[in-house]
């Protein structure tokens, strides 16, 4: 495999407590195609507490996508596709669910919309004074909403290239936003302790709810009834958007959740942490199933792909891995990224896979059905 030298850090970015590398770049987008194979890394899964045998030998999830049904023995494997190096800090990419499109949120507060293949950026808006920490996507691809270090959140429509909304009142960074399945609803998390529900038809604020410390981490449900945050503390708390009675408290981390994720099926939860850990958690219980452990530093970055079988994650030890979310075995772990890795998402067709590091850098991943390998590393060509 080969070894990477890793840019020495020369800053330390305001607000969220991650350790950022600065770096001059010039502006430049370049593209290259992902084909070598490198070593094998070993990571642990790891019970929570003894008590919990029972519940860590249980199938978490029946999930099976069609094709792997059909052919038994086979999971995804991603290969290297494209890379972009976007020239500024990014904190935040995301696949567009309809088109061979990348969104990224820039450290300059640019949201910048660029075509994979060919490296070509095809839009950009300025939509913060300062850094984009976090994206969201309508599931129809129209609406895409970024959280600010303003304050602010700004939502743009993507067909007219107009920017549609900007929900403001913010006593404080937003660290977080989610989108709900029919697209009518944002929620976004806040460094001010509040969790807000937005109208995203007429900008409207809709709702508060009081958190007991800062927000660094959303998501919702499919259904669009749960809602779960993470805070400073390594708590997440679970709301039901039907009744917003006090939340259910879950704690199984030591140190702050930077990333949530909730399985399609709305039965499941994975957390990453600055702890290095990520947990899955059972939602119809409020109880953990399993800890897994392989990342050599803060845990960043999750995603759950669409046909409930894999986790993605991220780490500030700048690689990605994916876990079996069933076993929770780690199939993969991904490398190239030369500084921590902010964010993983997966496509509508769990088909490709976006990360991107604090560097400016984006890396798409393809995959493929092939005949499971444990620990099996992927590694970027220089």
């Amino acid at each position: 495999m080969t070894t990477l030298t890793k840019t020495p850090k020369s800053a330390v970015a305001k607000g969220n407590g991650r350790n950022i590398r600065r770096t001059k770049k010039k502006t430049k987008i370049c593209l290259s195609s992902r084909t070598s194979v490198g070593l094998m890394l070993l990571a642990t899964v790891a019970p929570i507490a003894a008590d919990m045998v029972a519940a860590n030998l249980r199938r978490p999830m029946d999930v099976r996508s069609q094709a792997a049904s059909q052919s038994p023995g086979l999971v995804p494997n991603f290969e290297p596709e494209h890379s972009l190096h976007t020239g500024t800090m990014t904190y935040a990419s995301l696949p567009h669910p309809h088109q061979d499109l990348v969104v990224s949120g820039q450290f300059n507060g640019e949201l910048r919309f660029w075509h994979p293949q060919t490296g070509e950026e095809t839009f950009s808006h300025l939509a913060h004074t300062d850094a984009i920490e976090e994206l969201a996507i309508s599931n129809d691809g129209r609406l895409v909403a970024s959280a600010g270090w303003d304050n602010q959140i700004s939502v743009i429509d993507t067909e007219t290239q107009q920017q549609l909304l900007s929900l403001v009142g913010h006593r404080d960074d937003v660290k977080a936003v989610a989108i709900s399945a029919d697209g009518r609803l944002l929620v976004s998390g806040i460094f001010d302790t509040t969790v807000r529900g937005w109208d995203l038809k007429t900008g409207q604020q809709l709702f508060s709810l009081p958190h007991s410390h800062s927000v660094t981490a959303l998501a919702i449900s499919a259904d669009g009834e749960t809602v779960a945050s993470g805070d400073r503390r390594g708590n997440i708390y679970l709301w039901d958007l039907g009744s917003r009675n006090q939340p259910q408290v879950i704690k199984g981390h030591q140190r702050t959740v930077w990333d949530l994720a909730i399985s399609p099926d709305g039965a499941y939860l994975a957390s990453g942490s600055q702890d290095q850990s990520i947990l899955l958690w059972d939602l119809q219980q409020d109880s953990p199933l399993r800890r897994l452990e392989g990342h050599a530093r803060a845990v960043y970055a999750i995603d759950i792909s669409p046909d409930g079988q894999t986790i993605a994650s991220g780490s500030y030890d700048s690689v990605v891995k994916l876990w079996d979310m069933a076993t929770g075995q780690l199939n993969q772990t991904l490398t190239g990224h030369e500084s921590a890795v902010w964010s993983v998402n997966f496509d509508q067709t769990g088909k490709r896979l976006v990360s991107n590091s604090a560097d400016g850098e984006i890396h798409t991943w393809s995959a493929q059905l092939m005949t499971s390998q444990p620990d099996r590393t992927v590694s970027v060509p220089e």
